[in-house]
C-alpha cells in the first residue's frame, strides 16, 4: 500500500474572479486565491506532487500531496487557509477605518465562511489508483456543497449587486463610500459612486500592489510608439499639475492611466465625476499633436483570453506513478514561467498563468500571434512526453472588446469562446469573438498553425497599404454564395489582384495559395463553406489591423 494521496481544493474560483469590474479586482482575486493555495500546500506537509513549484505567482486551486496522516494534514491546511484569509481581511480593514458595530456585523457575516475548502484522501494499492479515486471523491464532495441562506438588506454593492454594501450605524452606504472615495482618491483605489461589500473591499484594499486598467492595456501598443514623441512630456506635465493619480503603466514617460490618451476622457463632467479634477482645455490640442507625431490614434479595443490544455484529465491518467505526475507538474511550471515572461515582453498583462491554464489581457494588435506562441510552447514543453498517444495541445477563447465595456461582460464572452473552442473536433483550437460597441459581433474559429501565420501576413499587407481593405469587404459580400473550391479560388484570385497596390501584385498572388489552404482547413473545422469562414477572418483582419468598427 502507498501513503495517502490527499487532494485539496480552495475556492470559490469562478464567482470570486468574475465578480470584478476593474482589472485590479480581477488580479487581486487571482492573487489572493493563489496565496490561499500556497499556504494550504505548505501546511499540509508531506510530498507536494502538484503544483510542483509553490513559488509561482499564480497557482491552480487544487493541491495533490502524499501524506502519512491525511486528517491531520487536511486540518493543518484548513487552519492555514483560514488564517491567511483573515490576514487579508485585516489588511483591508486597516485601510478603511471608521469601523463600528454595524459595519462589523455586515463584515463578519460576509467574510465568515466565504472561503470554500474541500478535501479527499485515498490510500490505494498504487499511486495511480489512489489518485484517480481521490479525484473522484473530491468531485463528489464538491457536488454536495452546503448553502447558507442570508438576508442581505439595504443598498447592494456595485460589483455584484447581490450583497449588502458596507456602512456604519451613522451613515448610509452611499455616504460611507462617498467619504471613502475622497480619502482613497490619491491612491486611485476607489471611484465616486462605487459601493463595496466586504468581499469587494478585501479585493480592493488588502494588497499593496496596483494593477493597470483595461484602458492601459488597450493603449500599450500606442504608448510604446509614443515614448519618444515631443508631445508626451507636455501631456504628462499637464496631468501632473492637475493632480491625476500616477499608476504603473510600464512606461516611465507616461505614468498615468491609459484613459488619459483618449480625447473623450477630457469631457469636463467625466473629469469631475471620475477623477475629481477641473476641466483641462489644453489637453485636446496636445493630444492632437501627439496623434500627429505618432501617426496613429490609440486603439480603443483590447483582447481578453482564456487558454488551457486539452484533455488534461487524460494526461494525468497516463501518469502511472508519483514521479511521473511530479514530472508533468514540473513541466507545467516551466511552461507557466516561459509563457508569463513571453507575454510580459510582448506588452501583454498576464492576470493568471498557472500550468496549462492562463488568463491574460493584451493589446488588440498582434494578440493572436502572441497567444499562438504560448500554445506552441505548451506543445514543445511536452514534445518528448513518453505516454501520450498524441501531442499536448491547448485551446483558447478570446474576446476583443472596447475598453469602456464592462469587464465582467468581457470575461464572460471570452469564457464562452473558450467553451466553444473546447467543443471543436480535435480541439487545438482558437475561437475569437469581436464585440462591436454597437452590439454586433463577429465570431471566427480556427486551429493553431499556418492559418494564423497567413492571417498575420494579411494584416501586415493591410497595415502597409499593399492591399486594400476593400478586398476583405468584397470577399465577405461574395462569399455568402455557396461556392465550390474552383470558383472560390477564382474569386479570391480576382479580388487579390484587383485590390493589390501597384507593384505588389506578386505578393498578392503568393498569399492566394496560403489563403486557399487555410479555407480548406476552416471548412473541415466548421463543417460549412471554407471560403465563407475565410471571409469572416478577412473582416477580422481589417479590425485587427486598424481597430475599425466593422461597419
Amino acid at each position: 500500500m502507498t501513503d495517502w494521496v490527499l487532494m485539496l481544493s480552495v475556492g470559490p474560483v469562478q464567482g470570486f474572479i468574475q465578480e470584478s469590474r476593474r482589472l485590479s479586482d480581477l488580479w487581486a482575486s487571482s492573487h489572493l486565491l493563489s496565496e490561499l493555495v500556497r499556504v494550504a500546500a505548505r501546511a499540509a506537509g508531506g510530498r507536494t506532487v502538484y503544483p510542483a513549484d509553490l513559488g509561482l505567482a499564480a497557482l491552480p486551486n487544487k493541491v495533490v500531496c502524499v501524506v502519512e496522516n491525511p486528517q491531520r494534514a487536511a486540518e493543518q491546511a484548513r487552519h492555514a487557509v483560514q488564517g491567511r484569509w483573515e490576514q487579508s481581511c485585516r489588511q483591508a480593514l486597516s485601510r478603511l477605518g471608521d469601523v463600528d458595530e454595524q459595519f462589523r456585523a455586515i463584515w463578519d457575516r460576509q467574510i465568515g465562511d466565504f472561503v470554500e475548502y474541500q478535501w479527499a484522501a485515498v490510500r490505494g494499492p498504487d499511486y495511480a489508483t489512489a489518485f484517480a479515486q481521490a479525484a473522484s471523491a473530491l468531485q463528489a464532495r464538491k457536488r454536495t456543497r452546503l448553502f447558507v441562506q442570508r438576508r442581505e438588506a439595504g443598498p447592494k454593492d456595485s460589483l455584484t449587486g447581490t450583497r449588502e454594501a458596507l456602512r456604519t450605524a451613522h451613515t448610509t452606504a452611499h455616504q460611507y463610500w462617498a467619504m471613502q472615495a475622497g480619502r482613497q482618491r490619491a491612491a486611485g483605489r476607489l471611484k465616486p459612486g462605487e459601493l463595496l461589500d466586504a468581499i469587494g473591499s478585501v479585493k480592493r484594499f488588502a494588497l499593496d500592489q496596483t494593477f493597470p486598467s483595461v484602458s492601459t492595456v488597450a493603449t500599450a501598443s500606442f504608448l510604446a510608439r509614443a515614448e519618444r514623441a515631443r508631445s508626451l512630456p507636455r501631456l504628462t506635465q499637464l496631468l501632473d499639475q492637475a493632480g491625476v493619480c500616477r499608476v504603473d503603466t510600464g512606461c516611465s514617460g507616461f505614468p498615468y492611466d491609459g484613459e488619459f490618451l483618449y480625447p473623450e476622457t477630457y469631457q469636463p463632467e467625466r473629469l469631475r465625476e471620475n477623477y475629481g479634477i477641473a476641466p483641462q482645455p489644453e489637453a485636446l490640442p496636445i493630444l492632437d499633436d501627439l496623434y500627429g507625431e505618432v501617426g496613429a490614434r490609440p486603439n480603443p479595443y483590447y483582447a481578453v483570453a482564456f487558454m488551457d490544455g486539452d484533455a488534461m484529465g487524460d494526461r494525468l491518467a497516463e501518469c502511472l506513478s508519483e514521479d511521473e505526475h511530479a514530472e508533468l507538474s514540473r513541466r507545467l511550471g516551466w511552461h507557466a514561467i516561459q509563457s508569463r515572461d513571453h507575454l510580459r515582453r510582448s506588452g501583454a498583462t498576464p492576470v493568471y498563468v498557472g500550468g496549462d491554464d492562463l488568463l491574460v489581457l493584451l493589446p488588440a494588435a498582434g494578440c493572436l500571434g502572441e497567444l499562438q506562441a504560448v500554445a506552441r510552447n505548451f506543445t514543445h514543453v511536452f514534445s518528448d512526453w513518453p505516454h501520450s498517444a498524441g501531442k499536448f495541445t491547448a485551446s483558447a477563447g478570446v474576446a476583443i472588446v472596447h475598453h469602456r465595456s464592462p469587464l465582467d461582460a468581457a470575461l464572460a464572452t471570452a469564457r464562452a469562446a473558450q467553451r466553444d473552442a473546447k467543443r471543436l473536433p480535435g480541439k487545438n483550437s482558437l475561437v475569437v469573438r469581436i464585440m462591436k460597441r454597437s452590439g454586433d459581433a463577429l465570431a471566427v474559429s480556427t486551429r493553431w498553425g499556418a492559418g494564423l501565420d497567413t492571417l498575420n501576413r494579411l494584416i501586415e499587407m493591410l497595415n502597409g497599404g499593399r492591399l486594400s481593405t476593400r478586398m476583405c469587404y468584397e470577399l465577405s459580400s461574395e462569399a455568402r454564395l455557396d461556392l465550390n473550391l474552383q470558383t472560390s479560388a477564382s474569386l479570391l484570385r480576382r479580388l487579390l489582384t484587383r485590390h493589390a497596390a501597384p507593384g505588389h501584385e506578386p505578393e498578392a498572388r503568393a498569399i492566394h495559395g496560403q489563403l486557399l489552404t487555410w479555407a480548406e482547413d476552416l471548412a473541415g473545422l466548421s463543417g460549412s463553406g471554407g471560403i465563407e469562414a475565410l471571409s469572416r477572418w478577412a473582416l477580422a483582419a481589417v479590425f485587427l489591423s486598424e481597430g475599425r468598427s466593422l461597419e
